[in-house]
């Protein structure tokens, strides 16, 4: 059986604010849907190649850096887990796990 990626309700609240906040600021669709093709993308590569982000101070959790966001995920046997999608210019010491 094949990895499947699986958002857990905070990284999909990530996202989804993230997505909306850029919808808004820019009164447009079109970045909003470039990053949204670039987080695919990145989830895509890590399905590819599971341990390509670094290893965090967290037991079991790695981060992958796509463009300004870092996207926070676990590797199982059967799926990849995304528990968060951060900004990289905010605190990471606000991030809850």
């Amino acid at each position: 059986m094949a990895r499947q990626i699986v958002w857990t309700a905070p990284a999909e609240r990530d996202r989804k604010e993230i997505l909306a906040y850029w919808l808004e600021r820019n009164g447009s669709p079109s970045y909003s849907l470039k990053l949204f093709e670039r987080l695919r993308t990145a989830t895509h590569t890590i399905l590819s190649h599971p341990f390509i982000g670094r290893p965090t101070d967290i037991p079991g959790i790695r981060v992958l850096s796509v463009g300004e966001y870092l996207l926070f995920y676990e590797v199982f046997a059967d799926s990849i887990v995304v528990h968060h999608v951060w900004d990289a210019r905010r605190d990471l010491k606000k991030l809850k796990f």
